[in-house]
């Protein structure tokens, strides 16, 4: 039995983050990931290989929609004391970036 090879998913996982973010609809990343296993995979069962690839790609954004969630509460969290405490805007810009660190993508914060 063939295995899946890994780049479909590692797209599934990069495509997901972009989902995540707003920066792409998933209906489009399902359709780009399901072109590309279809030239990507011959041999494979397409509709198996396909069904797989796009499980991964909701799998991936479901997580990076929870990260994103949890970092929100994280910076809600690290800000909160600095506005009360009228702290200057670098602190408070560089509290909210550590804090959404691996998370978000520069300058959406």
């Amino acid at each position: 039995m063939l295995s899946d090879p890994p780049q479909p998913f590692r797209a599934a996982s990069m495509f997901a983050e972009l989902v995540a973010a707003g920066l792409l609809a998933e209906d489009e990343a399902a359709a780009a990931l399901a072109d590309a296993v279809a030239r990507q995979a011959p041999g494979r069962d397409p509709v198996g290989m396909r069904t797989r690839v796009v499980h991964a790609l909701r799998d991936a954004t479901a997580e990076w929609r929870r990260a994103r969630l949890f970092a929100v509460v994280r910076i809600e969290r690290v800000l909160a004391p600095l506005l009360r405490g009228w702290s200057d805007r670098g602190e408070i810009e560089d509290a909210a970036a550590a804090a959404g660190q691996g998370v978000f993508r520069p300058g959406e914060l």
